[in-house]
């Protein structure tokens, strides 16, 4: 989408507070953490990983 989309891109961008857009790596290091033993506390959570773009989670 950046290269072959620039305007829709920056659009998108524009709308997280964060000013980027995630990396598939960064999606990957919540999952891998959430199923690690590290995260064996946590039950029932909504995480979001979203560059604080979903500012209203309830």
């Amino acid at each position: 989408m950046k290269n072959n989309e620039p305007q829709l891109y920056d659009m998108a961008r524009s709308m997280v507070p964060a000013g980027r857009l995630g990396t598939p790596e960064e999606i990957a290091d919540v999952a891998v953490f959430l199923s690690s033993e590290r995260a064996n506390w946590i039950a029932g959570e909504f995480i979001s990983v979203d560059g604080a773009q979903h500012r209203g989670m309830r």
